[in-house]
Order: structure tokens, then sequence, then C-alpha cells
């Protein structure tokens, strides 16, 4: 289809529970990334719509994870989960497509729709390449989510 491999990564991801709020109830989650010596706080809003797993997503990046751990520790969160994955990035028709392996789930593919700030136009963008690419299963779930569940 003429998708260009932008690169392999492997990604570290520690899940933290708020100790006010349930995030499970709220559809929300707190993480922090370790990937190739860069690190982010990244929190994540609940789904914007039914079809897909869009959501709001704000990143910060961070000197290093331990400092942040302890800082969230100490005010009371608590992590939850670490999340393992080796992801293929691709790009292709102005979309990123990632085919993700993760660590005890297996192997999954996930696409977004790049710079595009109106939210229909990006979901028909992401669901018609999988229509195009004979994919009809989507699996709306987090990887946490999915891991949680299998413990």
């Amino acid at each position: 289809m003429g998708a260009q491999e932008v690169h392999t990564t492997v990604q570290r991801d520690t899940y933290y529970r708020h100790p006010g709020r349930d995030f499970a109830k709220t559809d929300e989650a707190l993480r922090i990334r370790e990937e190739e010596g860069r690190t982010t706080l990244a929190y994540k809003g609940p789904k914007l719509d039914p079809a897909t797993k869009s959501r709001e997503e704000l990143q910060v990046p961070l000197v290093g994870p331990g400092e942040m751990g302890a800082l969230l520790l100490r005010l009371g969160f608590e992590p939850v989960a670490v999340v393992e994955k080796r992801r293929r990035t691709f790009h292709l028709r102005g979309l990123e497509v990632d085919l993700d392996e993760v660590k005890g789930l297996g192997t999954f593919l996930e696409v977004e729709a790049i710079g595009c700030e109106d939210l229909a136009e990006g979901r028909e963008r992401v669901l018609g390449l999988l229509r195009e690419l004979g994919l009809s299963r989507l699996e709306r779930s987090s990887y946490l989510e999915l891991l949680l569940r299998r413990e």
C-alpha cells in the first residue's frame, strides 16, 4: 500500500491509580512512558466517540521517570500496572499506523489520523483504512484495560 516505516521502538508504560477518583469509571489514565532514553508523563481523557479510541491526550516531557514516580507516590497515586510493547510505526496517507507487540497480550494494529483537528474527518480516515485492510473487529479497550482483565 506504500506505507513508509518510520521507526521501531520499545515502550514501557507505568500507569497510576488516582487517590480520589476511579480512572476505570471516568475512563481516564495517567502514565509515565519510558522510550529510548526519553520519558513523558501523559494524561488521557475519556474516549470521545463510540466507534474509536479517540481521546484528549496531554503529554509533558520529563528528565527521568524515577523522580516523577516518587512524586506521584507522595501525592497518593499508586502504580497499577506496567505495559511493555515493541512498536513499529509506519506513515500512510496522513495516518500513523502502529504495529504493536504487547507483552502478555499479543499483536495489535493502531491507526491514528496525524494532525487532524476534525474528529469526524479523522475517524472516517482511520475507519476507511481499516475497511480497506479488511479489518472489521475494533478493540476500544486500552492495553491497560486488557491486561487488567486478563489478571
